[in-house]
């Protein structure tokens, strides 16, 4: 009988420590998440509040259009379309731009593209000239929908 002994403590030693380190894992690894979700939620937002009009506007009504609508929402990227989104076909032998004005020729939408977010465009016709710019937008969004009061290219 004694000869069970050491083996049945053996058994609870093991057990403990799988326990205690499982217990240790998913401390570390909960600790982690809350603060790379609060990092996150710290860092730079890609969507802003505009406290003031956009400086250098592409024509003076959309100017007046933006002091009028102080709640407008900033947005950075490059317009493109939704088909292609960022990533157009390289083997095509077009530009980005080329490319984009040929996919909306065929029925897809103006976006504006910031590394994984896409919104569509809506409010203007001049979108063709401004296809495959750096641009930043200032409109009211509705849903993945941006409502353009004015635009800038860089």
């Amino acid at each position: 009988m004694k000869q069970r002994r050491p083996l049945l403590s053996l058994v609870a030693f093991c057990t403990a420590s799988v326990l205690i380190t499982s217990l240790a894992f998913v401390l570390i690894f909960a600790g982690a998440t809350v603060v790379l979700a609060f990092a996150r939620a710290l860092g730079t937002p890609q969507i802003e509040v505009a406290a003031a009009a956009p400086q250098g506007m592409a024509d003076p009504q959309d100017k007046e259009t933006a002091i009028d609508a102080p709640s407008a929402i900033i947005f950075e990227g490059v317009i493109s379309d939704d088909h292609c989104q960022a990533r157009h076909d390289m083997g095509s032998g077009k530009s980005p731009a080329e490319c984009t004005r040929l996919c909306t020729l065929h029925g897809a939408h103006y976006v504006i593209v910031n590394g994984t977010r896409m919104y569509r465009l809506t409010g203007r016709d001049d979108l063709t000239m401004l296809a495959g710019e750096r641009a930043t937008v200032a409109g009211s969004l509705t849903g993945d929908t941006i409502n353009i009061q004015s635009i800038t290219t860089e």
